[in-house]
């Protein structure tokens, strides 16, 4: 599984059919333009949606948004006259939306926000308990040093 994130390079439409088996089915078949940034160019990756999914994209999405995608890689062997060769197909499981990665983002933020008080405070606390206990341990000294325990004496 990957997380692809990219443009679509063609508007959005669905199939929609029944299968042999006399099941309903909806597929989209589309492309989305992922930034590489070790080639400077928009690599096209052949995306698939199912179902759901595939209405989702038609209803939400047309050529050239940006979209936020969770696929998993499907190899398709392919022949084109006398050369055979492997063409990777990205299966759609799950399309994030905008506002879903935007609360994603917030609440990782939030919790890490939490996470950084709550240590800077124990550290804080951790930090004031070792000053009071040198500031003791000064008090003591130094009470030591005016009132020496008196020395035992001989008989």
């Amino acid at each position: 599984m990957i997380i692809m994130s990219g443009r679509l390079a063609r508007d959005c439409e669905v199939r929609e059919g029944v299968s042999d088996k006399g099941r309903p089915y909806a597929v989209l078949n589309n492309c989305v333009f992922v930034n590489n940034k070790e080639l400077g160019q928009d690599v096209p990756m052949n995306i698939t949606a199912w179902g759901e999914n595939a209405r989702f994209i038609q209803e939400n999405f047309q050529k050239g948004d940006s979209i936020q995608l969770v696929a998993q890689e499907t190899p398709h062997d392919r022949k084109v006259g006398d050369k055979k060769f492997t063409e990777c197909v990205f299966t759609v499981r799950k399309v994030l939306d905008w506002d879903m990665y935007i609360n994603t983002v917030k609440f990782l933020g939030n919790t890490l926000s939490r996470l950084e008080n709550s240590y800077t405070e124990r550290a804080q606390e951790t930090q004031n308990e070792n000053q009071d206990n040198q500031n003791s341990d000064m008090n003591r000294d130094a009470d030591n040093s005016y009132y020496p325990e008196p020395e035992e004496e001989e008989i």
